[in-house]
């Protein structure tokens, strides 16, 4: 696993987007809005994206996978705080 940490528009989800495109997995964001941006912002850098849902969709399991896929999480403190309400997340841990 790769965990891309940086500063607001340094460039994660730019490089997330070319991870994803290259290994041909799917790209999981927050909301619908993010989806859209994902979607336009792929197909700009010539790298469109197959597979960009929702966390909600793959709650919701209205997006079937197989166990093999890779998934790419962009801004996981967004989707923890969709996923837990709107806490106040101090820190984490992550184990790779």
């Amino acid at each position: 696993m790769t965990i891309l940490a940086g500063n607001r528009n340094s460039g994660k989800t730019t490089e997330l987007i070319k991870m994803c495109y290259k290994d041909n997995g799917t790209f999981v964001c927050v909301k619908m809005n993010d989806k859209k941006f994902i979607q336009t912002k792929s197909k700009k850098m010539n790298m469109p994206l197959s597979k960009v849902i929702t966390v909600q969709e793959l709650m919701d399991k209205k997006y079937q996978f197989n166990h093999n896929e890779s998934f790419y999480f962009d801004n996981v403190e967004y989707i923890l705080m969709s996923l837990l309400g709107n806490i106040n997340t101090e820190a984490m841990t992550i184990t790779i």
